[in-house]
């Protein structure tokens, strides 16, 4: 499970729900990743809007994605909170218009988003 986060402030009064929620996940056998995209309110990276990037947080997840070890990852699922659920829907139309190719190990399993 990847999850896509929300944006600065909101970032910040979630945290400790979606860190709860993490932990209850991976308690029920599930892997769940939280990145920490550039500019989302926790990278090093300068916060606000000068900063943020929607294509760029796109491609970060993307990649994040793809590079999983295909033994380790029986499916994929987004998800997403406020902003991020809007970025969970983006990644994974962007998962699905990749060549095949590129993410053969994903194909035989479906990239849900919630």
């Amino acid at each position: 499970m990847v999850f896509c986060p929300p944006f600065g402030e909101e970032l910040n009064k979630s945290r400790a729900l979606v860190a709860d929620q993490a932990r209850r996940l991976c308690a029920l056998g599930y892997g769940v990743f939280l990145p920490d995209l550039h500019c989302t309110g926790d990278s090093p990276h300068d916060l606000g809007a000068s900063c943020a990037d929607w294509t760029g947080w796109v491609e970060q997840l993307t990649s994040v994605i793809v590079g999983f070890e295909p033994q380790t990852v029986e499916s994929i699922t987004l998800w997403g909170l406020r902003l991020g659920a809007l970025l969970a829907l983006d990644v994974h139309q962007k998962l699905h218009s990749l060549d095949p190719v590129s993410y053969t190990h994903l194909r035989a399993h479906e990239t849900d988003s919630y």
